[in-house]
């Protein structure tokens, strides 16, 4: 144990060792600097993460050290898009980003704390990270739930993610606050009012799909359904939705949310067939004792149309 413990030391103060021997050589560089230098490889990002690391820590309370730490992380991981990128590293940088804007949320009085995280708010939508921005946008109504900027962020925010509802109800509230026949109401009015169309064009984009037979099915050794389309000449569906059997209706909806690859179009495809398939093991493969049901190819998908068929098919 003595020996084992020596080793880890010894191990440890060797990583200690380079480190500081890093930062000498660093320690003059701005950030800029260091971003171009991973840019070269010159130096690893981890090597770039370690000195900033160092030098922030000596100085936590400032605030705008740790924003900057944090969009350069931001702008870091948005920059790695190439296929030797390990996933891994990008998550990485933009879990360190996440605690770096929350170290800077953390400075300063409620109020610094709620500017600050608008701010951070502002940096993930730059980024198109809008799931972030609306969680930061959240943390701020938190604290104070009529914050006007907070929540005409968070309503367009929202509207980005489409989700149209939850823009329209961020929207109204904020309307509630305002003189009805003022120029700023106007404005938030007509916000909603395109968001209502949005919505409706949104509700309308599905096709049904309703199983004639579905009352007759035994459904107990089953425990997924899969409605699927496929081009008829075979190769990688176009569309999949999964429904727990403790779930599935007679009618089931599918819509270009469902699409396998976000660049395909759900309304251009053509020679197209439609099943939907029932799994005994809950795995998207056809497995032998499977059911099915499909229709004739068909020629192309029409919105709010519904199909017809019957699960009358074996997997063998």
């Amino acid at each position: 144990m003595t020996s084992y413990g020596i080793y880890h030391q010894l191990g440890a103060n060797k990583e200690i060792q380079a480190l500081a021997a890093q930062h000498q050589e660093l320690k003059s560089r701005s950030i800029e600097e260091l971003a171009q230098m991973v840019t070269d490889k010159k130096i690893t990002v981890n090597q770039l993460l370690h000195e900033l690391r160092l030098r922030q820590e000596a100085n936590p309370e400032d605030s705008g050290a740790w924003m900057k730490l944090g969009e350069l992380l931001t702008l870091s991981a948005a920059g790695s898009t190439s296929p030797q990128e390990p996933q891994a590293e990008t998550d990485s940088m933009r879990q360190l980003a996440k605690q770096a804007f929350n170290r800077a949320s953390q400075v300063g009085n409620q109020e610094q704390q709620i500017n600050t995280r608008i701010e951070v708010a502002k940096t993930y939508l730059t980024y198109r990270e809008f799931d972030s921005a609306l969680e930061q946008l959240s943390l701020v109504l938190l604290k104070n739930n009529t914050h006007e900027g907070a929540l005409m962020m968070k309503g367009l925010t929202e509207s980005r993610l489409e989700k149209h509802q939850a823009a329209i109800d961020t929207w109204k509230f904020l309307a509630s606050r305002r003189q009805q026949d003022s120029e700023s109401a106007q404005l938030i009015n007509n916000l909603i009012e395109n968001e209502l169309e949005r919505l409706e064009f949104t509700q309308s984009q599905f096709i049904e799909i309703t199983i004639n037979n579905f009352a007759n099915l035994d459904l107990q050794s089953f425990t997924k359904a899969f409605a699927i389309v496929r081009p008829v000449a075979g190769g990688a569906p176009i569309a999949v939705k999964s429904i727990d059997i403790s779930e599935l209706e007679e009618t089931i909806k599918v819509t270009p949310e469902n699409l396998m690859f976000s660049t395909a179009d759900f309304w251009q495809a053509i020679d197209l067939k439609v099943e939907i398939r029932f799994s005994q093991t809950g795995l998207a493969k056809p497995e032998t004792g499977d059911i099915f049901g499909q229709l004739s190819p068909i020629q192309g998908l029409t919105p709010t149309q519904n199909y017809s068929l019957t699960i009358d098919q074996v997997v063998n």
